[in-house]
């Protein structure tokens, strides 16, 4: 074999290496990979966010404490991708798998020194809530050392043009909105629409049975029914419409899933969830592990003076609805045997 000749050869044998190579990765980027990570549920324990997928795997999005960077109030944008919450006492934006965390926007109407007497007028960030839109996030400010004077509070998603809607109550918690336009606050017998630009409002009498569970708040379904429960102590967990409420289930701090199939809540240090309908609840998830769910410091029972979980923050829990899938919730039907034919039992 001449030189020109190897040559030809050499040249021949590369170029099918190169294709080979090329082919190879191609077929690689082709296969199918993994997806992220996602949280169906976020929850709030030991001063930190957590988040529990569909096959119950808890993983902590973000790291807080219960010292100097509480953590509490998940709340999912519509489209999943991004997650509000408070910290400390103002509020805090991170990705839904909780990368990328930054305060928001600093909220607390804080007295010199912030303490946690009862006498401590301080306000702090206790509840956030995503606009349907996505565009608008509602927040209430709360006594941060005891009972008292509530705040509601709208602001746009990026942290701006914050507008005052309501202050002075003493019996709401958790705001739910209705609409782009207008948020549900639920005090004593009564439900109230605040609209988002301020101004007019609309009150409702709930019904009695709801209207009769502590410390409550209420949140729309998709179908015209709503959830109600209390958020600060167990209690009776009602599903239905203004005409009549039923009871589903013993808890607190219920979310309603983005379909209005399942709700969430917290039971003792566990996270929960059953059909709206009522049947065979799932425990999901563990928070004692964590450091254990918030307790709101107003109720004696729930809350001993003694125990580090209270404050004015209560249990929170909030569904992601880019992640969540009703089947995943729905019981593993038992295998049955087919016998073959003309076989007998």
């Amino acid at each position: 074999m001449n030189l020109r000749s190897a040559v030809a050869l050499l040249l021949l044998v590369l170029a099918a290496a190169v294709s080979a190579a090329a082919c190879g990765r191609a077929e690689a980027s082709e296969a199918p990979t993994a997806g992220p990570w996602a949280p169906v549920i976020a929850f709030a324990a030991g001063g930190s966010i957590y988040g529990v997928d569909a096959a119950g795997s808890v993983r902590q999005l973000i790291a807080g404490d219960r010292e100097e960077h509480w953590l509490s109030s998940p709340s999912f944008s519509p489209d999943g991708t991004r997650l509000a919450y408070t910290c400390g006492f103002d509020i805090c934006m991170a990705n839904a798998d909780g990368t990328g965390a930054h305060v928001l926007a600093k909220v607390a109407k804080l007295s010199t020194p912030p303490g946690g007497a009862a006498s401590n007028p301080s306000l702090g960030a206790q509840s956030v809530v995503w606009s349907p839109d996505g565009e608008w996030i509602a927040y209430t400010l709360a006594r941060i050392g005891g009972g008292g004077d509530v705040e509601l509070w709208v602001m746009r998603a990026d942290g701006s043009s914050h507008r005052l809607l309501y202050e002075g109550g003493v019996e709401f918690y958790r705001p739910a909105w209705l609409d782009a336009d207008r948020i549900a606050v639920a005090e004593g017998d009564m439900l109230t629409y605040y609209r988002r630009a301020g101004g007019s409002e609309e009150t409702l009498a709930l019904p009695a049975e709801a209207a009769a569970v502590p410390a409550k708040a209420a949140i729309p379904g998709p179908d015209g029914r709503w959830i109600v429960g209390s958020v600060t102590r167990e209690a009776a967990i009602l599903y239905g419409t203004g005409a009549g409420m039923e009871p589903v289930v013993s808890g607190v701090s219920p979310a309603l899933s983005p379909d209005g199939r399942w709700v969430a809540y917290f039971r003792g240090d566990g996270v929960y969830v059953i059909p709206t309908t009522g049947g065979k609840e799932r425990l999901v998830a563990d928070a004692a592990p964590l450091g254990g769910r918030d307790r709101f410091f107003g109720n004696i029972e729930e809350c001993p003076s003694d125990l580090p979980p209270c404050s004015y923050r209560f249990p929170s829990l909030a569904w992601n609805p880019a992640a969540y899938d009703p089947a995943a919730f729905e019981p593993t039907p038992v295998p049955t045997a087919t016998l073959p034919a003309g076989a007998r039992p």
